[in-house]
């Protein structure tokens, strides 16, 4: 039963691109696009969830891009 459960969750589909930098201008992960519910709750997500989280990911490339940066980080120089 345990193999069963760990193959399918080692199944799943996942947008990770293993840069897990949340930008705090707009919430998003700048690897993967994902908010951190959709990051936590990834494995327990039904099949249609998880396809709906994907086919949004592409309109939020530029929401990252575009976020506006923290006034802490603009004072310290940081890009």
């Amino acid at each position: 039963m345990f193999a069963r459960e760990s193959q399918n969750a080692m199944s799943i589909q996942t947008p990770c691109t293993k840069v897990c930098t949340i930008d705090p201008g707009c919430g998003l992960c700048v690897g993967c696009r994902r908010t951190l519910e959709e990051i936590a709750r990834w494995t327990t997500l039904t099949a249609d969830e998880r396809a709906r989280v994907m086919a949004e990911l592409p309109r939020r490339t530029g929401v990252v891009a575009a976020a506006p940066q923290p006034a802490a980080d603009r004072v310290r120089g940081m890009p």
